[in-house]
Formats: structure tokens, sequence, C-alpha cells
């Protein structure tokens, strides 16, 4: 919910990681530019107003929502209690949930869904603004123009001037590092967590042969 998207961004952008600055920002050019005409296709094949990938969140939830036991207590409000026992309180007016996934995620949650079903109401009508066709379009609808043809392009005389030299910096040898440094917690390969010390010699952790010696 909070770092998930540009840590993707990020490493959609690795094979380009180590080019020049003009060349990488015309691989993110084109890469959007992919993106962006994906997005409008799957928009134009949509029936309806609720995207395809909301539409099946919406059918799990409501598969997880049969069984449970629906209680009106007012004219919008539900006690929705759950074959487990646990209780949650669902305003189908005000799109809110005791669980907070509803508010949260802004689509209803297996709650709202048993309340709606009780209530013969349209669930499709329960979802938030943001998840609707209009509002997809929107995102997706400026174009990504192409870098001009520099003869095609006016320049003012005072820019025309200027020089505009590279920072006084020594490189460091060796090639530039494409990969980020590891930061506390994060380990590289396979494995989450880091594997503590054996020991060679009496197979105990936390030191090694040469500390034992």
């Amino acid at each position: 919910m909070s770092s998930n998207i540009a840590e993707s961004l990020n490493k959609a952008l690795l094979p380009a990681r180590g080019s020049p600055v003009v060349a990488l920002l015309e691989f993110i050019r084109k890469m959007l530019g992919r993106w962006f005409a994906s997005r409008r296709k799957k928009i134009s094949r949509t029936v309806g107003d609720i995207p395809i990938a909301v539409e099946k969140q919406l059918m799990k939830r409501f598969k997880e929502g049969l069984g449970m036991t629906v209680l009106a207590v007012g004219s919008w409000d539900y006690e929705v209690v759950t074959k487990t026992g646990s209780r949650y309180i669902v305003s189908l007016e005000d799109r809110t949930c005791s669980c907070l996934e509803f508010q949260k995620i802004k689509l209803p949650c297996a709650h709202a869904m048993a309340a709606a079903n009780d209530r013969d109401l349209e669930y499709r009508t329960m979802v938030y603004d943001i998840y609707r066709i209009g509002v997809w379009t929107k995102t997706v609808a400026e174009p990504i123009l192409p870098v001009r043809d520099p003869a095609d392009v006016t320049i003012p005389a005072e820019i025309r001037i200027r020089y505009l030299m590279p920072p006084r910096s020594k490189r460091p040898p060796g090639r530039p590092p494409k990969l980020r440094v590891h930061s506390a917690g994060e380990y590289e390969g396979t494995n989450k967590t880091k594997q503590p010390n054996k020991c060679g010699r009496c197979g105990g952790f936390g030191h090694n042969r040469t500390i034992s010696d």
C-alpha cells in the first residue's frame, strides 16, 4: 500500500539503469507508452462501469460472505456474524464496516457483500468511484509524446550561449553499481532471514571456526 508501486517501477527500470540519462529517459518513455496503450485497450474491451479485475475481487468477497448470518439493526445498518462467531457492524449507507476493510480498500468487504445480498442491493453500487472506468480512463488519457527533432526546436539565444559543464567529481574505479545497497533486514537470495554463523568444528551457531580456535 505504500512502497510496492515504487519497488515495481524500480524493478522494471533495471535493464536501463546503467544507461546514460538520455537513453534512460527514452527507455522510460517507451515503457510507459506500452503500458498506457495496454490499459487503453483493456478499457475499450470492458463491458460496464467496473473493470474486470475489480469484478473478480467482488465475486471473491461475495463467495466469502455466503453462509454469514445477517441481522438488521437499522434501515441501512446490519450486524453480520461470521461462521467463526465474529461480529461486524456494516453501514451500507455510509459504506463502512467495523473490520475497516470497506473504508480502507474502497471495495465492499465480505461482510458488506453479505449485508447487501440480504437487502437485495446491487453490490456494484457500493464500489467507490476510484475503481470505476471513468476515473481509470482519465489516468491514461494524456499522450506520451516522443522527443522532437532538435532541428525543429527553437532555442533562445541566451540558452545557446550557455555551457553546462559536468560536476567536478572523481569517478570511482570499476563499473557503476546497478543494484542498490541492501538495508538492515534485507538479504539477497531466496532466504528471507539471515542465517546465523555455524561453526565448522563444533557445529554450534553464533560463531565460526576461527573464533573457536
